[in-house]
């Protein structure tokens, strides 16, 4: 599963470096880029959007949303779940190095992980859900803070 899971955002990051619009130096298609300093408070992570921080990537995949929503009592908090795929620094090189997938929580545990020696915690899920109102994939924003590992 995790291999898939690899597979699936691996395929899916050449997709995005292969379409169109604005181009970096990099390759990537309107790549955001973060110093540590900035992701160590915290930086966006848009669905499906490749960002970069410090000399790795990221990159959320698939949301999985069980939070409370807005206006509704709920017994518990429930959970948002962000897929986060930590890609090496020879990414947007296309290096045949693997990426780290991260699956991480808004309320449950992990809330952080480790990929390609960096710290990578979940803190927020962004919009938050809204009684009887479908949240599009595209729509995710994911707040992660990146630190380096050790």
């Amino acid at each position: 599963m995790r291999f898939m899971r690899a597979l699936l955002l691996s395929c899916f990051a050449s997709v995005l470096v292969a379409c169109g619009g604005g181009t970096s130096s990099t390759g990537i298609p309107d790549l955001q880029e973060f110093t540590l300093v900035q992701a160590a408070d915290s930086v966006p992570l848009p669905y499906g959007r490749v960002v970069k921080v410090g000399e790795v990537y990221l990159q959320l995949g698939e949301v999985s949303d069980s939070r409370c929503p807005v206006g509704v009592q709920c017994v518990w908090a429930g959970d948002g779940v962000a897929t986060i795929g930590v890609h090496p620094p020879c990414f947007a090189g296309g290096c045949g190095a693997p990426s780290e997938v991260l699956v991480l929580h808004t309320n449950l545990e992990p809330k952080a992980g480790l990929g390609w020696g960096h710290r990578v915690e979940l803190v927020g899920l962004k919009p938050v859900p809204v009684a009887n109102k479908v949240i599009e994939s595209s729509r995710y924003v994911a707040w992660v803070r990146v630190t380096r590992a050790g």
